[in-house]
């Protein structure tokens, strides 16, 4: 766990990426839960020796999204309505 201007972050994935990768990943899941009718998934990235990336997730903010993704997930035209988004 990292506290982070008063917020307390979570582990979510640890991985030999680099910054660039690692920043890349996190702003298209921040900007495509928008798209997708999501509230953004918030991570904060940690980077050592510029490869080894950690990246931490809140846990209030993840639930949230994590509600809200299966929402679209079980609804039809919610579904329908994104297509245009697959690839």
């Amino acid at each position: 766990m990292v506290n982070f201007k008063g917020r307390n972050w979570y582990l979510g994935v640890s991985r030999n990426i680099s910054l660039f990768s690692a920043a890349l990943e996190v702003a298209g899941h921040y900007f495509y839960s928008i798209k997708y009718g999501l509230i953004p998934r918030e991570s904060l990235i940690i980077v050592k020796n510029g490869t080894q990336a950690s990246i931490f997730n809140n846990q209030e903010n993840i639930s949230k999204y994590h509600q809200q993704l299966e929402k679209v997930c079980l609804s039809p035209t919610r579904l329908k309505k994104n297509r245009g988004y697959l690839l």
